[in-house]
């Protein structure tokens, strides 16, 4: 296939990761015999210096002419106090994904099995783990979703959850069934047009002590924004580190945005230090949810599991005297992995059907 991908590096550590995820995307179109065409745009501090706004209208018209986005990470104020930091970072993607008519984001929490001892949950909780937080894009306040956009958001997640475990399950503030909610009443009512896949519902609180207790029952998670970045912030502690994780999202068509969730890191930028793994995942994620390459984006992820499993490490998920490498060394061992991995991947895939 063909694919015009807008990749937005932005701020901080954004250049350096989105180069190591365009690599293992040119590995992936070199290996699979696609043509991804790649075009770079201004975004955050750069762009505001050059053109008075972090997020130009030129930036935006190209992105909305391209198959799918790859960010790096957007600066719209950064905190010293890091939960207030990470907040401020989402919240920068928030604002691109909304520039450009997204309206559901996603993001998957898989831990890595060579990674499990850095997360500070047991093993035996984590073990087998494979969540995808679908959470909507609409205004940041609680019931704020009108029900045309949870619907949108509902059936997105059932038809995603048909490619997955088939369960999807909405969280809201609601804390009784008595209490009325489009979180609640939409999916059993969407829920007809998926036979096969089972719907149910959980408060916000019993769902993030399942994801801390026995997060293996969940499949797909629905929210609202609100409830959605509690998830979010949780999901953290079940992969140890949020330079791991991939958030993407989506609009009425195939064109998404997809970026790592850990914000610009400006102490860490340019010194070859970061971990480009989140940045990796957003492009498997961009492979498999714009482009509805399956085999591909799971490529990319047995590479990322084959490279962590020879005991290749960045410095942020490196414990005792395992083998601590540099940014591009990571991207350059992945990217390695890629057309190794593709005969397994295809293989697996095979068997799974």
């Amino acid at each position: 296939m063909q694919a015009k991908i807008a990749v937005l590096p932005g701020d901080g550590i954004g250049p350096e990761v989105t180069t190591e995820a365009v690599n293992v995307l040119r590995q992936v179109a070199e290996c699979f015999g696609h043509s991804f065409n790649f075009e770079e745009f201004s975004v955050g501090r750069a762009a505001q210096k050059a053109a008075g706004s972090p997020l130009p209208e030129n930036t935006l018209e190209a992105c909305r002419k391209a198959d799918a986005v790859l960010l790096g990470a957007l600066d719209i104020g950064q905190s010293k106090d890091e939960a207030m930091f990470h907040a401020e970072a989402d919240r920068g993607l928030i604002a691109v994904k909304r520039a450009l008519g997204m309206m559901v984001s996603l993001r998957r929490v898989r831990p890595h099995p060579a990674l499990r001892g850095i997360a500070p949950l047991r093993d035996e909780i984590i073990g087998e783990v494979d969540l995808l937080l679908v959470r909507s894009l609409c205004d940041s306040v609680p019931g704020g979703c009108d029900e045309d956009v949870v619907t949108v958001v509902v059936d997105a997640a059932c038809r995603m959850a048909r490619t997955r475990r088939h369960h999807v399950t909405a969280v809201d503030l609601a804390m009784t069934r008595d209490t009325p909610s489009l979180w609640r009443t939409a999916p059993q009512r969407i829920a007809a047009n998926y036979p096969d896949v089972q719907v149910d519902h959980l408060p916000v609180d019993v769902c993030l002590h399942q994801m801390l207790f026995d997060p293996r029952n969940l499949d797909v998670v629905i929210s609202d924004n609100i409830v959605g970045a509690v998830l979010a912030r949780q999901s953290v502690a079940l992969v140890g580190s949020p330079a791991l994780l991939p958030t993407g999202a989506r609009g009425m068509g195939h064109m998404g945005v997809y970026a790592p969730v850990c914000g610009p890191l400006f102490d860490q930028a340019g010194i070859d230090a970061v971990n480009p793994i989140g940045a990796i995942l957003a492009a498997a994620m961009m492979l498999r949810h714009s482009f509805n390459l399956e085999r591909e984006a799971a490529a990319i992820e047995y590479a990322v599991d084959s490279a962590l499993g020879s005991g290749m490490r960045t410095a942020d998920i490196a414990v005792g005297s395992e083998r601590v490498i540099g940014t591009h060394a990571m991207g350059e061992a992945i990217a390695a992995w890629v057309c190794q991995t593709a005969g397994q991947t295809q293989r697996s895939l095979r068997a799974e059907e």
